[in-house]
């Protein structure tokens, strides 16, 4: 195969490769679990500087899946992260708690505090809210995908003209390849977010089931102690 082919069909690869890869960092900034991804667009301005994130920060992904601690590398920085962090995504819980143990009622400085950013529970409104928007996200890649290979297999055609047939068809073969494989890519890109989003309502719905039975449990048993405690009228005597 000539090697100017071989270059149309790696150009051809690269463009698909980046409409992957933006389809896999949007997808990521649908947030269910904390996803450090998702912190790239928090810019902090401070005295007329921008800084990212971690310019500012030290993020791990702490206590759990799904939340972020955040602590700034200068303590009085932490309300200017705090709510830039917030302007970023606007669905985060963002709470600005103390360093020391729980219970401790001295007021506490900048020093030893830090940002827990909570990621949003998963609800019914939610959940319809991020499938229909992996389903959108999804199907516009998809677009650019084929609008991408149905060009280039175009220039493969004209470039090609008057070649051996037989390479002709080798060069389609390859590009089809290139293009299947991308279309396999994102596919699972959104099946796995997908399962995401599925895990996480599932877990909501457990949770909410859990807080409905214990409340359901308790005021049962407010309603058996305030029996226990009714005062019956006494009978008057004919």
């Amino acid at each position: 195969m000539k090697r100017s082919v071989a270059n149309l069909i790696k150009e051809c690869d690269s463009r698909m490769n980046g409409y992957a890869m933006l389809l896999n960092y949007k997808y990521m900034n649908l947030c269910v679990k904390a996803e450090a991804a998702s912190l790239l667009s928090v810019t902090v301005e401070y005295d007329g500087e921008y800084m990212d994130i971690e310019q500012v920060a030290d993020v791990t992904i702490a206590p759990d899946d799904f939340h972020f601690q955040a602590y700034p590398k200068e303590p009085g920085l932490i309300l200017v992260i705090a709510k830039a962090i917030k302007k970023a995504h606007p669905e985060f819980g963002v709470d600005i708690k103390n360093m020391e143990e729980a219970g401790n009622t001295e007021q506490a400085d900048d020093a030893d505090r830090y940002i827990l950013i909570t990621m949003p529970e998963v609800n019914d409104d939610r959940h319809d809210l991020l499938v229909n928007a992996v389903k959108t996200l999804y199907d516009e890649c998809k677009v650019k995908l084929d609008l991408n290979f149905q060009d280039y297999s175009v220039k493969l055609v004209t470039f090609m003209a008057g070649s051996d047939a037989k390479e002709v068809d080798e060069a389609k073969d390859i590009l089809g390849q290139v293009n299947d494989s991308y279309a396999d890519m994102i596919k699972g890109f959104r099946q796995e977010k997908e399962k995401e989003i599925e895990d996480a309502y599932q877990k909501y719905l457990v949770e909410r089931n859990q807080r409905e039975q214990q409340e359901q449990e308790q005021a049962a048993a407010h309603g058996v102690d305030k029996g226990r405690s009714l005062k019956l009228p006494e009978e008057k005597d004919e």
